[in-house]
């Protein structure tokens, strides 16, 4: 990719190998099956543009609005250093692996997926009126429509 050569100027060969086999290693499948028979209800990839192009779909799906924590989304540090030095948004690139599932019960599903080794975290709900909230802290803002991926 055009990054490549500047990534591998920046950043170490260890740093850049678990990107790359991160990338090769994440498979959603298993956990949407596994979450599909805890009860789960709807379920988005992220890796058509990211967290926040993720929540907006999965609120437009379920018609509701939803209250969301920033600081819960796991974010792996390689992906923290990459974004800081571009200076773009880690919530806005494409997640490949990541899947946002809606659950009545999200703690009771993060205890099963993990019963099967998937790590997950429950980040927020989804509520009954439209507002799609993002809380940083003390701060709170309004998810506006996604545009494309950070890098493309």
């Amino acid at each position: 990719t055009e990054y490549e050569e500047e990534l591998t100027d920046r950043f170490s060969g260890s740093l850049l190998y678990r990107i790359q086999k991160a990338e090769t290693e994440l498979c959603i499948a298993e956990a949407a099956e596994r979450a599909f028979f805890a009860g789960a209800g709807p379920m988005v990839s992220l890796a058509g543009g990211g967290i926040l192009a993720g929540l907006w779909e999965l609120c437009k799906k379920t018609g509701c609005g939803m209250e969301v924590d920033l600081p819960l989304i796991p974010v792996l540090q390689e992906t923290i250093e990459i974004t800081e030095y571009f200076g773009i948004d880690p919530y806005a690139l494409q997640s490949g692996g990541g899947l946002l599932i809606a659950a009545r019960d999200g703690e009771s599903l993060v205890r099963t997926l993990s019963e099967y080794g998937l790590y997950s975290v429950r980040i927020g709900r989804l509520t009954g009126a439209k507002d799609k909230i993002l809380r940083n802290g003390e701060e709170i803002r309004h998810l506006d429509r996604p545009g494309a991926d950070s890098l493309t």
